[in-house]
């Protein structure tokens, strides 16, 4: 019997982990089998026993068949769990920026959340998620449905700035103004 991890992970074609992701595999009575062991640069998993099982750039169904594989060496119906947890950076206008392991079904929105959520600065109506080398922009406001995109592997989630408002120039401006009336001030008093 094989126990995978329930509900779909990934799309069938999706590239499921990248160097420096994390797979996380628990099987069944066997704790020496079991463990989270980080994808190496080959695709390989950093690991003395599953050294050789190479997991880089695999779908979801094809991962597991690899494992079930391995697996198969050393018990005859291996019992087992994984979880894939990929490499994700969330930093800008959030509270805690962070770059950390998170799982596939994590979405954007709770991406931003991981890192604190947004600070009283943050324009969440425009997120820049880099991806593969390319921007596009998310708004991950309540009315939005972008927040509900999945991150994937290298995803860098960076939430933008408001812009400066009135406020802000005319609270600099005001100090001063104030600071040279108390000088005048000073200066015909004496």
């Amino acid at each position: 019997m094989l126990l995978t991890v329930a509900g779909p992970l990934f799309a069938q074609d999706a590239a499921v982990l990248a160097p420096g992701d994390v797979l996380r595999i628990t099987v069944f009575r066997k704790p020496e089998l079991s463990g989270e062991m980080e994808v190496g640069q080959d695709g390989s998993l950093l690991h003395p026993l599953y050294r050789e099982v190479r997991v880089g750039g695999l779908t979801d169904a094809q991962l597991d068949a690899r494992l079930r594989e391995f697996l198969l060496r050393y018990e005859a119906e291996p019992r087992f769990l994984y979880e894939p947890l990929v490499r994700v950076t969330v930093g800008g206008e959030v509270r805690q920026p962070v770059q950390g392991l998170m799982r596939p079904t994590t979405t954007a929105y709770q991406a931003v959340v991981a890192a604190g959520g947004g600070t009283a600065q943050a324009r969440m109506d425009r997120v820049v998620l880099l991806r593969d080398g390319v921007g596009r922009t998310l708004d991950l406001s309540p009315e939005s449905t972008d927040g509900r995109l999945p991150v994937r592997s290298g995803d860098v989630l960076v939430v933008q700035r408001r812009p400066p408002g009135v406020r802000e120039y005319l609270a600099p401006v005001a100090s001063v103004v104030a600071a040279i009336a108390a000088i005048i001030n000073l200066t015909r008093s004496r």
